[in-house]
């Protein structure tokens, strides 16, 4: 992309801002970022929308990929007791809608064993939603991505259908941002 990703204006925000906002906006116990140690400009923003940067889920190997950040997480000590589930969501797919979050959220009820996905079309998307037990197999799992490690686990795994497209929309160069991006405010 050429510059941090989740620190692109997004509306009236930041990227970072706006997925904040989104989650802190529905039932969750807990919203823990990950990121990189050594990209301070990322923990100085998310201090800005209200995190400790000392309470993210640092992945000194995120070079490697998703899953050596699912792998910290896997590993982390500061989930707060009592966490049943844990939303895997990235950083650079802004354009997921509220509602499509709380159809998933829903979902998890029907089968808390289930590992979930939304699906639009025929491809499945994000965020993943996993039962914490299975976040804290990640770990020591042989997989070496989350798309395997869900095949691994296909017995349990649970697809919501969505009429959103934001789940496969991944913001990953510049022409992604311009054509996906809300028009700023201009005051």
């Amino acid at each position: 992309m050429g510059s941090c990703k989740p620190l692109l204006p997004w509306g009236k925000s930041s990227i970072i801002g706006h997925l904040v906002d989104l989650w802190k906006s529905l039932p969750c116990a807990q919203i823990a970022p990950a990121t990189d140690p050594a990209n301070r400009e990322l923990r100085d923003a998310l201090e800005v929308v209200g995190f400790d940067s000392t309470r993210c889920i640092l992945n000194e190997r995120a070079g490697e990929g998703m899953f050596s950040t699912l792998r910290r997480a896997g590993e982390w000590r500061g989930w707060n007791d009592g966490i049943s589930h844990v939303a895997i969501a990235l950083c650079d797919q802004p354009c997921i809608l509220l509602e499509t979050l709380r159809e998933l959220l829903d979902s998890v009820k029907r089968d808390p064993l289930a590992l979930w996905q939304p699906r639009y079309g025929d491809r499945n998307g994000h965020p993943v939603v996993l039962p914490m037990d299975d976040l804290r197999a990640i770990p020591h799992a042989p997989e070496g991505n989350l798309r395997d490690f869900l095949r691994a686990h296909g017995s349990r795994r649970r697809q919501v259908p969505v009429s959103d497209p934001g789940v496969l929309i991944d913001l990953d160069t510049p022409m992604d941002y311009e054509q996906h991006c809300p028009p700023t405010l201009v005051l």
